[in-house]
């Protein structure tokens, strides 16, 4: 059964009112001011983000497709795990966020800046498997930035207003600052992929 998430099914300027309502009921201000600190990156991309998404074509997506959630074998897959938040979303999003984690992570799940080399290699790879329109390999950049900042709405919007829950909230700040700085350099290697 594939679930129709709904904070993914609204627009993400309407979820972004619904965080601001959110962190003026926090109590605690230091972690009000942490969720803060990723407004003016979330503002300053949102018209770039949503320009166009939803045009692309949609298909069922896992959604968290990254290095943990592949079984290998041999240097094959043998297994994708975690399928439990699948969803119809704009294909691009699953390549998008594999790229980024694929490219990002390190073994022990810290975050670095992408791998140059791997996202070549990820993105020539998957277009040998799945035909890509132009414009869909063009906004990949952008789709990793739109990927983390409704990534970051998604969990605070979700998450119970205690500091122990939002424990995770710097990673998910961190993972939307690397995207939005390193949207060029991105930007220009896909560009020569096309």
């Amino acid at each position: 059964k594939v679930k129709k998430d709904s904070l993914r099914d609204e627009a993400l300027s309407s979820l972004l009112g619904q965080l601001l309502l959110k962190i003026s009921l926090i109590s605690d201000q230091n972690l009000a001011s942490m969720v803060r600190r990723a407004l003016p990156l979330i503002e300053q991309n949102l018209d770039a983000v949503e320009d166009g998404w939803s045009s692309f074509p949609t298909q069922v997506v896992h959604k968290d497709l990254w290095p943990f959630n592949v079984v290998y074998l041999d240097d094959k897959v043998k297994a994708v795990l975690d399928p439990d938040s699948a969803l119809y979303l704009p294909r691009i999003r699953d390549l998008a966020y594999s790229i980024w984690c694929f490219a990002t992570r390190t073994p022990d799940g810290e975050i670095e800046p992408p791998d140059l080399a791997k996202v070549d290699l990820y993105l020539r790879t998957y277009i040998l498997q799945q035909t890509l329109h132009r414009e869909e390999i063009e906004f990949l950049p952008t789709a990793m930035v739109r990927v983390w900042v409704e990534d970051f709405l998604n969990f605070t919007l979700n998450a119970d207003i205690t500091r122990d829950y939002w424990a995770g909230l710097d990673k998910k700040i961190k993972d939307l600052q690397l995207a939005v700085r390193c949207r060029d350099s991105l930007q220009s290697l896909i560009c020569s992929v096309i």
